[in-house]
């Protein structure tokens, strides 16, 4: 990946935590970065772009409270009662993991999980170790951050060989 633009793509509910990472990544990386703020959006862009690693907050409100205009609140709201009736399931980040590995077209993509709940992040964070990926928890390091998207720009990793 030395010498290209390495598109991240951020998934969190949460405006504040997608723009700093963004920025942050954007200015001292020079990622160009994306944004999503429920799962739905995540995989529209998914869909039209390709990206070098996703960092996803593990629990969204993606079905509770969604930041962005009205009809992208909207939208997402329906897209999220749309998944659950198909699926079955609340849509969250865990589920929107899952479903990137199970998936051949988004299995290789390098993923940081992110979250705020200690109990959920020790649940989940084996699974996420399992597949080569990383899990930060919340407030999280932004230069530890750095130094992963550094380390994926000129191994292709997100660890260190």
């Amino acid at each position: 990946m030395k010498n290209v633009t390495t598109k991240v793509l951020i998934v969190d509910d949460a405006q504040s935590q997608r723009t700093l990472c963004s920025l942050f990544l954007s200015a001292r990386c020079g990622c160009q970065c994306l944004e999503a703020s429920c799962t739905r959006e995540a995989l529209r862009i998914l869909k039209t772009s390709q990206v070098d690693l996703i960092i996803s907050d593990i629990v969204r409100g993606d079905s509770q409270t969604i930041s962005g205009s009205f009809f992208s609140k909207l939208r997402c709201f329906f897209d999220n009662w749309l998944y659950t009736l198909r699926f079955g399931a609340m849509d969250d980040g865990i589920t929107f993991y899952r479903y990137l590995k199970s998936c051949k077209k988004y299995r290789s993509i390098p993923v940081i999980i992110i979250s705020g709940n200690a109990d959920t992040f020790s649940d989940f964070c084996q699974e996420v170790l399992g597949f080569g990926d990383c899990a930060m928890t919340k407030p999280f390091d932004i230069f530890c951050l750095k130094k992963i998207v550094e380390t994926l720009q000129t191994t292709g990793k997100l660890h260190e060989p």
